[in-house]
């Protein structure tokens, strides 16, 4: 059952979204945060339908924010705003992955054809790297990058993950965190920039050669040899399945340990193997923890949903930057609103229609609150 505290009034979320913006002037926090608001309440799908939603400033004076807004600044204020909510106490994620933004014509920066895994077929956008922070139940977009094949300075994909990673490692300062990713991510280049007290968990493809002690194979004519009995169920979530765990060289990446997956013990097929620099976990724990890997695609599925980070329609790359880190807010503030005053099971959706719906947000109403209270702030300095 949806749970939303009593106290919560529209003054409170302003006052919520004002602890996650650089303050610059009340004109300039105004529209950042009717920004914020607008993606959140207002299901527009461009600049200019968010204008008209609230009647209140034009589509250049939201345009005048993407083009001005310092990133950095707004990446310093969440850092800040994240040391609060984060209980380092507990078990912290860092989860690295990409997503496709299906898009039309040519003039928008990072647009190319590319694979869209989630439809299975080629097509015309962008393609951004993310990183997303798990903690307990808090799940928290961290940043993203356009993969530009155009760029001049191009960085692939493992570059911008390598990127991320070391924005997220100097923000945690020597706290401890484990790193999730999936098979395409798991290589070299990557891991060697880990601490060597970092630990992390990935998928690994059935072409890597392995060295279980008899020379180099392949994953794939390895697992082969493995008969069903060596196989052990485990219970993961609401699921059953069998699992064949052990130690082997993988090349490139060195000893570790690898936990072959199947749907049931006779199978032939092995759905997945998973691997980690934790040679002293059992498989439960190490699958376990991968497992959370999947909140990076609920996250994706939320941002493009209700968010429209897949109908951002901004052409120049340092806007569409600006753009998606803004979203990002927003989708912070959400997952920060849920856990707090929401139950477990109340969808993100639910969330925005729940408060939208209790605090009777609209258009007119919101941009009076906002200019309000930002300037009560300001007359208060």
């Amino acid at each position: 059952m949806t749970y939303i505290s009593s106290d919560v009034n529209l003054q409170r979320i302003i006052e919520e979204v004002k602890d996650i913006i650089p303050s610059v002037s009340s004109r300039t926090d105004e529209t950042l945060i009717a920004f914020i608001f607008g993606l959140m309440f207002s299901g527009a799908d461009s600049i200019s339908k968010l204008a008209d939603w609230f009647h209140w400033k034009d589509q250049s004076t939201f345009n005048r924010v993407l083009a001005t807004e310092r990133l950095s600044k707004m990446f310093e204020r969440l850092q800040t705003w994240l040391n609060k909510k984060l209980d380092f106490t507990k078990l912290i994620y860092l989860i690295i992955d990409d997503s496709f933004l299906s898009k039309s014509g040519n003039h928008t920066a990072g647009t190319a054809y590319g694979y869209n895994h989630a439809k299975g077929y080629v097509e015309y956008g962008q393609q951004a790297v993310l990183a997303t922070i798990q903690n307990d139940l808090l799940m928290l977009p961290f940043f993203s990058e356009m993969y530009d094949k155009q760029a001049k300075n191009f960085k692939s994909k493992i570059d911008l993950a390598i990127l991320l990673y070391q924005r997220f490692s100097k923000f945690m300062n020597r706290k401890k965190f484990i790193v999730l990713f999936d098979s395409w991510y798991c290589c070299k280049k990557l891991i060697d920039t880990f601490s060597k007290d970092i630990k992390w968990v990935s998928k690994l493809r059935r072409n890597r050669c392995i060295d279980v002690g008899e020379g180099w194979v392949s994953l794939r004519d390895f697992l082969r040899s493995v008969n069903s009995w060596r196989y052990k169920s485990i219970l993961v979530g609401d699921n059953v399945y069998w699992f064949y765990e052990f130690e082997a060289d993988v090349k490139n990446l060195g000893k570790l340990k690898l936990v072959a997956i199947k749907k049931s013990k006779h199978a032939r097929i092995v759905i997945a193997v998973i691997v980690s620099n934790m040679l002293d976990e059992t498989a439960s724990v190490i699958l376990q923890h991968f497992k959370m890997r999947w909140n990076i695609e609920v996250c994706i599925k939320n941002s493009k949903q209700t968010l429209g980070w897949n109908n951002c329609k901004v052409r120049g790359k340092n806007a569409i930057r600006r753009h998606w880190f803004i979203l990002h807010l927003a989708h912070c503030l959400v997952s920060s609103w849920k856990n707090v005053w929401f139950d477990a099971k109340t969808s993100f959706r639910s969330v925005i229609e729940t408060l939208k719906k209790k605090l009777k947000i609209n258009g007119r109403r919101l941009a009076l609150a906002i200019s309000f209270n930002v300037r009560v702030i300001f007359a208060k300095r």
